[in-house]
């Protein structure tokens, strides 16, 4: 039975899934928030000329899969720059959906979509936050309100500044 999920999910999201529900059924802190879903058409990956041995790629590749916080990013990007120099913008490309994955569930967003008329944005509890979605859209009085306020943000300082970094 395992063998299908793993195969549905994917080995490395597999065997995180796994670990954090582990910790969370021992109580070794709490749940960390998901990774938002980010489906954008860009070019992102570490290019062969950038890291031209396939192992140490893919061992890149899984080191980025577990990295959880800003501050593992920026190491693993810092390694990237020791190791070959300038990022190419595929791996620019890379870190920055990476890091947009991760920042959107603060702000309640578990999907991104690139779709041919504009973007898709799925909330977790869209019932809680449509009539502040649209508030948030429409209104000049989004000050008066918190949560349009956290939407505001979410869109200004994750979102939209995400997005600008993404070439593509």
């Amino acid at each position: 039975e395992q063998s299908g999920h793993i195969a549905a999910v994917g080995y490395e999201l597999y065997c995180r899934l796994l670990e954090r529900s582990v910790k969370v059924l021992k109580g070794e802190g709490p749940a960390e928030l998901p990774e938002a879903a980010v489906e954008i058409p860009v070019e992102a990956y570490l290019p062969e000329a950038y890291l031209p041995d396939p192992k140490h790629r893919m061992e890149q590749y899984r080191l980025l899969a577990r990295s959880a916080r800003e501050e593992e990013i920026g190491a693993i990007e810092q390694g990237w720059r020791d190791r070959a120099g300038e990022l190419p913008q595929p791996a620019r490309s890379l870190l920055d959906r990476h890091r947009l994955r991760l920042s959107l569930p603060r702000y309640g967003v578990t999907l991104l979509r690139q779709l041919p008329e504009g973007l898709l944005v799925r909330f977790k509890d869209l019932e809680k936050a449509a009539e502040f979605v649209h508030f948030a859209c429409t209104s000049e009085d989004i000050n008066n309100t918190s949560h349009a306020l956290q939407l505001r943000a979410g869109r200004d300082q994750v979102v939209l500044p995400g997005l600008d970094r993404i070439v593509l």
